[in-house]
């Protein structure tokens, strides 16, 4: 006799990681949602061709990204490389987002 696995919804509700959120000085609030599986697919297609704008789209979405990008323009980058690990971390993904980590932040 064959075992039976759990219902697909309850794969999917396991798996669901709070939104993290971005402040910003103007009073408004970026919320970036946990990728999908094929944003994760295509986040790994861009870092392996080295698109970090495409990376950026893939794991925060166009919308943030196009905003993200406006206030990366003129930062250091070591404000910009501490936010995305801290998106990564908060999202649950491991520094390959391809990779998510066992127990989310």
């Amino acid at each position: 006799m064959s075992k039976q696995l759990k219902a697909w919804d309850a794969y999917v509700a396991e798996a669901a990681v709070a939104p993290v959120e971005l402040p910003l000085s103007d009073g408004t609030v970026l919320t970036i949602h946990q990728p999908s599986y094929g944003a994760i697919l295509a986040l790994n297609a861009a870092r392996a061709s080295g698109d970090v704008d495409a990376q950026l789209t893939h794991l925060c979405g166009e919308d943030n990204a196009a905003r993200l990008r406006e206030l990366f323009a003129a930062a250091p980058i070591g404000a910009v490389q501490a936010f995305l690990r801290d998106v990564t971390a908060g999202l649950g993904l491991s520094e390959d987002p391809g990779e998510a980590s066992a127990s989310p932040s």
